[in-house]
């Protein structure tokens, strides 16, 4: 596409196609964060998704039923890893010690980012066994168990 500026029907069918991208879910995954959040687990959703993108995560329903907060960088001026952002997160999710807060992100800079302020990571990588026992650890925390 460089040298080619596309007409507005093509703009309209490659933001589609990025959307449809991007919001795409794992039931596997989805079940594993429902299970969770039913259990007490807090959920709050930081994510570098542009203007657009964003306001289609905010209409889904897993959006809405599984984060009490979603942040996200073109509503925060702020892109992952800009340690700011983890900030705004950690403060939405009303835990002192981030120690107790587990980031899951699927870029490794950013997990890197996320345990320099004391955040425990995961490093998600496709597979949601990994993700399960992790969150597991996080409730257990949560809950002082």
């Amino acid at each position: 596409m460089l040298g080619h500026h596309p007409g507005p029907r093509w703009l309209r069918t490659l933001r589609a196609a990025d959307t449809a991208m991007w919001t795409r879910t794992d039931p596997h995954v989805l079940d594993i964060l429902y299970r969770a959040r039913a259990a007490g687990l807090t959920m709050v959703l930081l994510s570098n998704a542009p203007a657009h993108l964003s306001n289609v995560l905010d209409a889904a329903d897993w959006r809405r039923e599984l984060m009490v907060e979603t942040l996200y960088s073109a509503r925060l001026g702020l892109c992952k890893p800009d340690p700011a952002a983890y900030e705004h997160a950690l403060a939405a999710t009303g835990v002192a010690d981030p120690a107790r807060v587990l980031f899951v992100d699927d870029r490794e800079d950013n997990c890197r980012t996320a345990a320099e302020l004391g955040l425990r990571t995961l490093h998600y990588t496709g597979q949601p066994t990994g993700l399960e026992q992790q969150l597991l650890l996080a409730l257990a925390d949560s809950t002082g168990s």
